[in-house]
Formats: structure tokens, sequence, C-alpha cells
């Protein structure tokens, strides 16, 4: 009984969203603009890919609420420096007290990390003629990731030396690592990363008869690792820019955005 009442009130729901003709729905088109780096030389942007299906459903002219099922793109820069003693079988020629000489070994990691979502964004929309502003929560949820790093790592004792010169045999200098040495790698493990992203969107939108132009920024809340140790919360936070074609779904198959 509780089944066959459930159905029964969502097809009349159903039913008066369409023969009402105020629900429309299209595909949409853009990309998510991506702040890697801020540095005091400039700013490091990357565009990223979101598109899928939009929906809206007009309570009135002046209010709607838009939702859709989106593929979007996201990335996230992050580097590390680290400082050890550089060591001979267990040995650190540190110990020697030797002035002026660095037996330290330095290195560099950079990284991006690439996450592929599903999003799902519910938006409350204030409506003025062709303009349109809103804002509301979205979820986000992690199909995939991709990430890319580098590691420079460098010995200046080594580096200032060379003992090649020294060992015409190269026995000597194959008991020592290079001076300088530069690995790259890439891996497709989702591991560390938060599946579930959640936040708000907000932005505005200019609609020509079924085109509508929209620009949103997001603003995740949770941290894009699932354990960022003791480094500062790093949130998604972008904008986006996209294009809309939106069909409206009743009997006459008239849009929703030319009313």
């Amino acid at each position: 009984m509780k089944k066959t009442f459930l159905a029964f009130t969502a097809t009349f729901i159903f039913s008066n969203l369409v023969n009402a003709q105020k629900f429309s729905l299209g595909p949409e088109l853009g990309a998510n603009l991506i702040m890697l780096e801020n540095e005091d030389v400039g700013r490091n942007y990357h565009l990223c890919w979101f598109d899928g299906i939009n929906a809206e459903y007009k309570f009135y002219d002046l209010f709607s609420v838009r939702s859709g099922f989106y593929f979007s793109h996201r990335k996230k820069m992050y580097a590390s420096a680290d400082t050890s003693e550089f060591t001979v079988f267990g040995f650190s020629p540190n110990e020697l007290g030797i002035p002026g000489v660095d037996f330290n070994v330095y290195s560099k990691t950079r990284g991006v990390v690439s996450q592929f979502g599903l999003e799902v964004p519910l938006l409350a929309c204030l409506n003025v003629k062709e303009f349109s502003i809103f804002a509301g929560p979205y979820m986000n949820f992690m199909v995939g990731a991709w990430k890319k790093e580098a590691t420079d790592t460098r010995i200046p004792f080594l580096q200032a030396i060379n003992i090649d010169s020294i060992d015409q045999s190269g026995m000597i200098s194959s008991l020592f690592p290079p001076g300088e040495t530069h690995t790259f790698s890439e891996s497709s493990l989702s591991t560390g990363y938060r599946v579930f992203d959640f936040g708000f969107k907000t932005g505005m939108s200019y609609t020509a008869d079924r085109f509508r132009l929209n620009m949103y920024y997001t603003f995740g809340i949770p941290d894009y690792r699932t354990d960022r140790g003791t480094d500062d919360v790093n949130r998604h936070s972008y904008f986006t820019m996209s294009v809309a074609y939106n069909f409206g779904i009743g009997k006459s198959g008239a849009s929703s955005f030319g009313n």
C-alpha cells in the first residue's frame, strides 16, 4: 500500500512539473579555472573540464531551482622539502667537523594531483529578466585520480668534488650517489584523497532564448586529502565558466527560459 501511494505521488508530481512547462534541462559545457600556484612573480592557472546535464524548475518567474549531473576535473599542487645527512656505510662525514663543507642531502618534491569526480549541485536562483544570481550546496564524488611528481636531490659535497678525476677506475665513485639527481613518477592510485567532497557554489548567469552563460565560484569545505598531517587546510576553491542550452519539457516543447 505504501509503495503504491509513493508511486502515485511521484507520478502526480512529475506530471504536474511537465504539464506546467516550468521544467527544463539540457547540456552544459565549460571549464574550471584552477589556480595551482600563487607566487610573488605571478599566478599559475590551469583549465579543467566541467560538463554535464543541467536542469531547472521555475516556481515563479522570479524564483527557480537548478541542479544537474556533471563531470568535474579539479587539480591540486603540493610541494615539500627535506634535509638529511649524507652517509657512507653508515658514517656521516659531518662528524669530522670540517668547516665550510656541506655534507647534507637536500631534496625538493613537487607534484600535481588531478581528481576526476561526479558533481551534483542544488542552487536556489533569483531571476530578474535575463539575469540570475544563485547559491547553494554541492556534492562531489571522486571516481579517479592521477598524480605526477618530480623530486630533485642534490649533495653539495659531491657536486663540488669530481671523484672520477681522482679514481680513473671508477671503483670509488661507484660507492657514492650522483651529486644531483632528478626523478619523475606518475600514479593512478586514489589512496589518500577524499572521495566525497562537499561545499558551496554561488554565481550568476545571463540567458538569451535557450542559451545561458554561467559563472560559478566553488568553495569546498574539507581538505582534498584524507590526512593532511601538520599541513594547512587545502580545500578546493575555483571559478567555472560554462554555456548551457536548455529544452523545455512539456506538451509545446517551449523553453522555460523564453517565458
